[in-house]
Formats: C-alpha cells, structure tokens, sequence
C-alpha cells in the first residue's frame, strides 16, 4: 500500500537503531557504557492461517503487547531523520511505529523499533526481544483497543552493516510485522552495536476489543 517509502527505509535502515540507546543527548555517556549481552537468533518458520478479513479503517498503533517478554509498550509514531534514516522512540519505554509504512494488520511490512537499552545500560523496552521464540504471541493495540494479533515466525540476528534490507523491507503480500532492535557487542569505534535482530510475526487474527490488561498509556 505504501510501498513508495520502501527505498527511503532502505537508505536507513542498517542504521535505524545505530547504538540501540538515546544518541541526541547521550552520545558521550554511551561511548564507555557496557555492553549488552550476546544475543542468538532462531530461524524456524511456522505455518500461521492469516485472518480472511479485515476491517478497512485500521488505525494506527496505540499499544504493543508481548506477554512472552513482559512488553506492554506506548507506540510512537515516528518518520524519517533529516540522514533518511527510520526514527527511533524518544524514550526507552515506547517503541516507535514507521508512520509512512503499512499500519500492523495491513498488507506489507509494518516496523516497529525499540531501544535495547539506555547509556547506563539498564534494560530498553527491547532488552529482551532476541528471547522471543516461534509461536510466542504479539498484540498490537488501537486507540480505541481493536485488537491486531500476530504470532512469530522467525527471530533473525544479522550483523550491522549486513542486514538484508530488501528482503526485510521490502514488498510483500502477507500481513506482516517486524520488531527491530539492536543486540551483540558495542563497538567503539563505530559507535554502535554489532549485531541488529529482527523479529518477524505474521497476523493471525483481529478483535474488535481487547481483553488484555494493558498499563496506562
């Protein structure tokens, strides 16, 4: 649907998360923070039945949910940087939505990105993502608590400068999400993470409530 932003996300994408944590105000505090810890991928895909209908007025994000890892998230909505690269949260609490793309539900590969961690090295709300396994459960929720729930197919770790964007990225017809976020060890010297997980989910349902316990936004 809203495949003319996928050569912009491309531009940016190995760099999305280029340090995991908050670069505006924190670049110099990052440099001597600790490093997280390793993180391992899995790649098993499951056969997953798409809903066959959907209603036409989705609305864009409110909440993510990933009971799994104890995520219960506020969704920024986020565009581009100034660098054409996709926009992080301003926090290390929400994760950040790519206004431009598809909203999650909707043909296409719609992104969220969150914070592995901030200069202190105290947890991001994606901390935890790389332990995500096949079948674990992904809610996302709208303003008015319709309920969009996807189940995951396959945790990917690739290093920084190797992501493979265009098969990430790029268009498909199935209703997917991918949650992105930064793993391995910090380099220095690049100033950022070597690793970037991503986490593909495909949608097996919709509700029109929700009967989760969410945390306030």
């Amino acid at each position: 649907m809203k495949s003319k932003h996928t050569k912009l996300i491309v531009v940016g994408i190995v760099t999305v998360l280029s340090a995991g944590i908050f670069i505006v105000t924190l670049r110099q505090s990052i440099v001597g923070s600790t490093p997280s810890e390793t993180y391992t991928a899995a790649v098993s895909m499951p056969t997953t039945t798409p809903v066959s209908t959907l209603p036409e007025d989705l609305k864009p994000p409110s909440r993510l949910i990933i009971p799994s890892i104890s995520v219960d998230a506020a969704v920024q909505e986020v565009g581009l940087t100034k660098n054409k690269e996709m926009g992080i949260p301003t926090n290390f609490t929400d994760v950040g939505w790519y206004k431009h793309g598809p909203i999650p539900g909707e043909a296409g590969n719609a992104l969220i990105d969150g914070h592995v961690d901030n200069a202190l090295a105290l947890p991001g709300v994606f901390k935890y993502l790389a332990d995500l396994k096949v079948g674990d459960e992904i809610y996302v929720l709208d303003k008015e608590k319709k309920e969009t729930r996807f189940v995951v197919t396959s945790i990917d770790s690739y290093r920084y400068d190797e992501v493979p964007v265009a098969d990430i990225f790029g268009d498909t017809d199935k209703r997917l999400l991918r949650l992105i976020t930064c793993g391995g060890r910090w380099v220095r010297a690049s100033k950022t993470y070597d690793t970037r997980i991503i986490v593909t989910a495909e949608l097996t349902s919709f509700s029109m409530s929700s009967t989760l316990n969410m945390a306030s936004p």
